[in-house]
């Protein structure tokens, strides 16, 4: 099981191209190099998962978690798959909250010094 996690673990962390893309990695990887899936089950898991609202990919490793080990496997392949992106998402929300609430600032006190110029406080000749 620790393989497979790892496994979900890198992929979320290096894997690009939308969940299409993900998808025919799992399959390429899983199903026809390593043979840690059937192909059965990596299709029933990717018609669950094209059903289902939400990830595709996401969906996928957690169904093909679960088939490995039950609900800990799916909660574990799931937040080894998940959270790589969260983390890149949370380093990367750092430096731009703070630069959007510079903006936001800058933003209200150029509206302030409009109002106050239109209502008549501003420049006077």
């Amino acid at each position: 099981m620790a393989r497979f996690v790892a496994y979900f673990l890198r992929l979320g962390t290096i894997g690009f191209g939308g969940p299409i893309a993900l998808a025919g990695h799992i399959q390429k990887d899983l199903v026809e190099e390593r043979r840690w899936v059937s192909k059965q089950d990596y299709l029933e898991g990717l018609a669950f998962s094209q059903l289902s609202p939400g990830p595709l990919a996401a969906q996928l490793a957690m169904y093909l978690g679960w088939l490995r080990a039950g609900t800990l496997g799916a909660t574990t392949v799931g937040i080894a798959f998940i959270l790589p992106s969260f983390l890149m998402v949370l380093a990367l929300d750092s430096p731009g909250r703070k630069q959007c609430e510079q903006r936001v600032f800058v933003r209200s006190q150029l509206n302030s010094m409009i109002l106050n110029f239109i209502s008549g406080g501003g420049a006077r000749a």
